[in-house]
């Protein structure tokens, strides 16, 4: 599968900073998407317009003129008259004055009201989210290992549900469409030791509704109809009524050694793969590849149509700076940490331009923020650095909120070293609650 050799060439994921991830394309809302990782479909939503126009009103005109009283009366020659008419004049005057400027406070504090309620739709509470699928029984918070512990994904066409186990997490889930319009496999790591570590397995969707099926696909270089492979010496390792582990060699620009394993889910039969470039396992290794094998499916289980997506688990995870993600479709790919120096990680990419990775949102990274050496201070809860490490320069903004640590980062194309030019950033994906 020239997709799959792609994404395993791909496994460095930077959990520094690096922008080097699979090119996203957006994920279309409440829509099934077309295979091969969490697919989704790469049609444009329509941008939203999250504020209310403003409505004006017509400001009513004051009366310029007034009847005559009596055309007929036509005899105010003597003096007595003349005054009294002259105060008439003056009365009817300072009426029409009085009134007009009641007329204009009026319609104009209206107005400054009328205006002031349309502001107030910048207001999370009165814009709509943009998620995957909203109808799933979804909480309005999580924490971020919360998010990535238990959570549907989309495979292919299909989705399964992935909840964590000792061994195995999740590693990474991208977005990104494969040039053959797949997505790209989600990736998933096994914790063994130092010396007995074999790396990540992917995992995709066949077309095959049973292993006899999947087995026959195999000799012949095919894992789905989007993905015929330059296969040699295909071997079915283990076969059984459960499942298949096989293995091939892949020729394309270079040589891999790749290890399946296939297993029926609800009425597909899914696999996961592992690659190899250095040399073919010995029967100790595939041992050890195959319990990793087991133990991932094992965390594996088909749709219930009410566990959340993870892409709107992410949504709901706290930010810090008062903000929330608006669009399921900016997520380019969520990475997680397992633990280590932060949770995770989560990129936002452009609709526009796609290619390009635009901010990165580390989770939980106190411990990273701790260890970076920041250039100024911006405020007791924002802190800035430009330099964090000597082969490349980002924008990194750390914020500390009560117990909630996150640190952005910002390509060092664009110049951004305050905090209103933060906010002016990130406002593209992010709104205020």
């Amino acid at each position: 599968m020239n997709q799959e050799q792609n994404n395993l060439n791909q496994n460095n994921f930077n959990t520094q900073g690096n922008n080097g991830i699979p090119n996203n394309q957006p994920l279309q809302n409440n829509q099934n998407v077309n295979v091969n990782q969490p697919t989704f479909n790469s049609q444009q939503q329509e941008n939203i317009n999250y504020q209310q126009p403003i409505m004006q009103e017509s400001t009513p005109q004051p009366i310029n003129s007034f009847e005559s009283g009596n055309a007929n009366n036509q005899s105010f020659n003597s003096k007595p008259s003349k005054k009294m008419n002259l105060g008439l004049i003056i009365g009817i005057v300072v009426t029409v004055i009085v009134v007009g400027i009641g007329i204009f406070m009026l319609f104009g504090n209206n107005e400054s009201k009328n205006n002031n309620s349309t502001n107030t739709n910048g207001d999370s509470s009165n814009i709509d989210i943009i998620y995957y699928d909203e109808n799933r029984e979804l909480k309005d918070n999580y924490t971020f290992r919360e998010a990535v512990s238990k959570f549907a994904f989309k495979v292919n066409e299909t989705t399964l549900i992935f909840e964590a186990k000792n061994k195995t997490s999740l590693e990474n889930i991208t977005t990104s469409r494969t040039y053959y319009d797949e997505l790209a496999p989600t990736q998933f790591n096994y914790k063994q030791d130092i010396y007995t570590s074999l790396g990540a397995m992917y995992l995709g969707e066949s077309n095959s509704t049973n292993l006899q099926d999947f087995i026959s696909n195999f000799n012949n270089g095919i894992l789905s109809d989007k993905a015929t492979n330059n296969v040699e010496d295909v071997k079915i390792i283990e076969s059984t009524d459960d499942y298949v582990f096989a293995s091939w060699i892949k020729k394309s620009n270079f040589t891999s050694y790749e290890y399946y394993f296939a297993k029926k889910i609800g009425n597909i039969i899914y696999y996961a793969y592992h690659s190899t470039t250095l040399t073919p396992y010995d029967d100790t290794r595939k041992s050890l590849l195959l319990e990793e094998f087991k133990e991932l499916f094992s965390c594996l289980t088909e749709d219930d149509g009410k566990e959340p997506y993870i892409y709107d688990k992410i949504i709901n995870v706290p930010l810090t700076l008062n903000k929330k993600i608006k669009d399921v479709n900016y997520i380019s790919y969520i990475i997680n940490f397992d633990g280590s120096y932060a949770d995770g990680r989560v990129a936002f990419a452009d609709e526009d331009d796609e290619n390009i990775t635009d901010v990165e949102l580390e989770y939980g990274a106190s411990d990273h923020y701790d260890k970076i050496d920041w250039t100024k201070t911006l405020d007791s809860n924002i802190k800035y650095s430009d330099t964090e490490y000597s082969n490349q320069n980002e924008n990194i903004f750390g914020i500390k909120e009560n117990n909630n640590t996150q640190i952005f980062y910002i390509d060092s194309n664009y110049s951004i070293s305050n905090y209103k030019e933060l906010n002016n950033f990130i406002s593209k994906y992010l709104i205020e609650k």
